[in-house]
C-alpha cells in the first residue's frame, strides 16, 4: 500500500511525500528510521479505472535513451538525484513518463532506494536497467552506472533504428503494392473486362482468361478472403503470445534463409553487450548471465545462457558449455574463451558485439540493397501479366477490324 505522509527531520524542516508499506504502522516505521517526525500519514486511495487521469502515448526506447543521458550527465554535474529526477520530469513531453520519473522522484524523496522506485515500475524499466541501478547504489558508483547505462540504451536504440529504418522501404512498396491491386480488381479490372467479355472467348490469351477468371469470382470472394486473412491473423497473434507460440517463431526466426542469419547476429551481439554491461557495472557473473538471458529476447537463447549459468556455478567454463551451441558462432566462442583465460572478459565481450553491431548494419545493408530488386522484378511481372491479359486481346480486337 502506499501512504501519502508529513513529518519533520532533524533540522525541523518540513517534508512531504509518499511512501510504501504493508501497513500504516510499517510506513511510520519507515519514517522513523530515515530520522523523520511524522505529523500524518494517510493511505492513498487507488483510483478506479473511471477515475484516473488520462496520458497520451506510451514510453518508447528514445524516451529512455533520452532520460538515462540527461539524468547521467545532471548527476555528473553534482544535482542530487531527487532535484535531478524533478527536473527531468518538468522538462518531459510525454505526459505518462512524466508522471512515472515524478512519482519515482517522489519515491527516492520518501526514502526508497533508487532501484526499488524504478522496480515499481517495470513495463518501463527492464530488469536489465533495474539491476544496474542497484549494482551502482551498492557499490557506491551509481554515477558511471548511469553513464553505462545510457550508452548501452543508445546503442540499443540505435540498432533497431537502423533495422526498422532498412525494413520499412520495403513494407512501404508492398503495402502500396497491395493497396493498388486491391484497386485495380475491384473497380479498373471490372470494367474493362466488360469490353474484353464482348470479344470472341475462344480466341483470347491464357493470361485474358485466367484474369476474368479471377475478377469474376474476385467480387463474390472478397469478404470471404477477407475474413479468413483477419481470422488467419488474430490466430496467429494469439498465439505467438503463448510459450509455446513464442517458442517456435523464435527457433523459426534463426532458420529464416535471409533473415536468419540477421537475427543470429542480433542477439549473440545483444548477448555480448548485456553480459559486459553487467560486468563492467560490477556484479557478479552468475547474476550477470541469469539477466542477460532475461532480456536477450529470444527463448532458444534464453534457454542456452541458463545452461551456462548452471555449468559456471559448479565451476565450468562458459566457453566449455558454447562451444557445444550451434545457435553460437565459433569466433564468439574462441573470442570467450580467450577472455576468460586472460582474465578480461568484460573488455573481450564488449569488442566482441561491437564486431557483430558492424555485422549487422553490413547485413541490414546488403539486404536493403537485395530487396529493392526483388520487389522491382515483382511488380515488373504484375504489370506484364496486366499487359498481357488486356493490352493484347484489345490490340488483337483493333487490328480485325482495320
Amino acid at each position: 500500500m502506499l501512504f501519502k505522509y508529513r513529518a519533520k527531520n532533524s533540522q525541523g524542516q518540513m517534508q512531504y511525500g509518499t511512501v510504501e508499506a504493508s501497513t500504516q504502522d510499517m510506513a511510520l516505521t519507515v519514517l522513523q528510521r530515515h530520522n523523520l517526525i511524522p505529523l500524518s500519514i494517510e493511505e492513498v486511495k487507488q483510483e478506479g479505472i473511471l477515475s484516473k487521469q488520462i496520458t497520451l502515448g506510451g514510453v518508447k526506447g528514445k524516451d529512455l535513451v533520452i532520460f538515462s543521458r540527461s539524468l547521467a550527465a545532471l548527476f555528473d554535474a553534482g544535482v542530487p538525484l531527487v532535484e535531478a529526477l524533478r527536473t527531468l520530469a518538468e522538462q518531459n513531453t510525454n505526459l505518462k513518463f512524466k508522471e512515472i520519473i515524478s512519482q519515482i522522484a517522489e519515491d527516492v524523496n520518501s526514502g526508497l532506494a533508487f532501484s526499488k522506485a524504478l522496480a515499481q515500475h517495470k513495463k518501463v524499466f527492464s530488469q536489465f536497467y533495474i539491476s544496474m541501478i542497484k549494482t551502482g547504489e551498492v557499490s557506491g558508483n551509481l554515477q558511471n552506472t548511469l553513464s553505462y547505462l545510457s550508452e548501452y540504451l543508445e546503442k540499443e536504440f540505435n540498432l533497431q533504428s537502423k533495422i526498422r529504418a532498412a525494413l520499412a522501404y520495403p513494407a512501404f512498396i508492398i503495402g502500396v503494392f497491395i493497396i493498388v491491386g486491391f484497386v485495380m480488381f475491384f473497380f479498373v479490372i471490372p470494367n474493362l473486362t466488360k469490353i474484353i467479355a464482348t470479344l470472341p472467348q475462344e480466341n483470347l490469351p491464357f493470361f485474358t482468361k485466367l484474369l476474368l477468371s479471377i475478377s469474376n469470382s474476385s467480387a463474390t470472394m472478397m469478404f470471404t478472403v477477407l475474413a479468413i486473412i483477419l481470422g488467419g491473423l488474430g490466430f496467429l497473434i494469439y498465439f505467438l503470445r503463448t510459450t509455446e507460440g513464442k517458442k517456435i517463431w523464435h527457433q523459426t526466426q534463426l532458420k529464416l534463409p535471409i533473415f536468419g542469419k540477421l537475427f543470429k547476429n542480433i542477439y549473440q551481439a545483444r548477448f555480448c553487450e548485456n553480459l559486459s554491461t553487467l560486468i563492467k557495472g560490477g556484479l557478479p557473473i552468475l547474476q550477470g548471465l541469469k539477466i542477460t538471458g532475461d532480456v536477450v529476447g529470444n527463448i532458444v537463447y534464453q534457454e542456452i545462457i541458463e545452461d551456462v549459468a548452471k555449468a559456471v556455478k559448479i565451476g565450468n567454463t562458459i566457453e566449455s558449455v558454447l562451444s557445444k551451441k550451434e545457435e553460437f558462432d565459433p569466433l564468439i566462442v574462441e573470442m570467450i574463451a580467450v577472455g576468460e583465460r586472460s582474465g578480461k572478459l568484460e573488455s573481450i565481450l564488449k569488442k566482441t558485439a561491437e564486431f557483430y553491431s558492424m555485422e549487422i548494419d553490413r547485413t541490414v545493408t546488403k539486404l536493403s540493397s537485395l530487396i529493392e530488386p526483388i520487389l522491382i522484378v515483382i511488380l515488373g511481372i504484375g504489370v506484364f501479366f496486366l499487359l498481357a491479359a488486356i493490352l493484347v486481346p484489345m490490340y488483337s480486337a483493333m487490328t480485325s477490324f482495320i
